[in-house]
């Protein structure tokens, strides 16, 4: 693995890629003090991440202590790949870069790594966390407007995964509200270029994006009070993903109001159904 990193980021090439990647802030940047906070609502961070970014390690290491301080369960954090080394990515096979990723990376205008988006509505908070942090917990205390119900289980062969959702709104949600299903892996060991500049071939990625289920932008789906929408979908298993370590993030979403709705569930194979 060390071969693709050196074949792909000559020393000629290193201080442009470098460029690209943002600085890791100084410590005092980094966070807002907090009192208590109130959770009330599950929050995304679309984390847009590269493993030829030497500061993306600091991120993940920040939202593994977000997730510390107010709950994993809370924090549903999802690292987007882009597919190109112009975005810090090792394109697959050999790396986690996905077409799909790529897109995401190219519709939010993100042009530096480590950037976040909170909640879809906080802009592009780039690598300031001490942002990072305030959107986290403006969008934890917001008033709950869904409850998302999603079960992920693997087919006998291991081959598809069935993935059924039932969202109840507690109040009217937007009519241009749209929900989309994405699969993501943890424990995923895979090279990481660090701090030092130099490639560590036994980094473990957490919540790696792998796969939109129902496509790019998800599909229509409007929850009332009294009508909950109820679906059902099913993808292919990629020989590369590990379902023991896959889970299905479920996010219903606005154009107005960023999300509305997020949860994140493990998938259901033989093995756990059987202990």
């Amino acid at each position: 693995m060390l071969t693709i990193i050196r074949h792909i980021l000559p020393l000629a090439a290193a201080a442009v890629l470098l460029n690209a990647c943002n600085d890791t802030p100084a410590p005092d940047e980094r966070y807002i003090p907090q009192g208590s906070v109130e959770i009330n609502s599950k929050v995304l961070i679309e984390e847009f991440t590269g493993q030829l970014c030497v500061n993306c390690p600091t991120a993940h290491a920040e939202m593994k202590r977000f997730a510390e301080m107010f709950g994993h369960e809370n924090i549903i954090s999802v690292s987007i790949h882009g597919n190109s080394g112009a975005q810090m990515a090792i394109p697959a096979p050999a790396g986690l870069g996905t077409e799909e990723g790529a897109e995401y990376n190219r519709r939010n205008n993100i042009a530096s790594w480590p950037s976040a988006i909170v909640g879809r509505r906080s802009g592009n908070l780039e690598s300031n966390y001490g942002k990072w942090l305030t959107w986290i917990v403006s969008d934890l205390i917001r008033p709950q407007q869904t409850d998302i119900e999603t079960d992920a289980s693997l087919s006998a062969d291991g081959q598809t995964l069935s993935i059924h959702t039932r969202i109840t709104s507690r109040q009217n949600v937007k009519a241009d509200s749209r929900l989309q299903l994405w699969i993501v892996e943890d424990d995923v060991t895979g090279p990481q270029l660090t701090e030092s500049g130099r490639p560590d071939p036994t980094y473990v990625h957490n919540h790696v994006f792998r796969a939109a289920v129902n496509g790019l932008d998800g599909q229509p789906a409007v929850p009332a009070p009294k009508d909950p929408v109820e679906l059902t979908h099913t993808i292919s298993v990629e020989p590369k993903w590990n379902p023991a370590n896959l889970s299905v993030v479920t996010i219903l979403s606005s154009a107005s109001e960023g999300v509305i709705g997020v949860s994140r569930t493990s998938i259901t194979t033989t093995d756990n159904q059987n202990n």
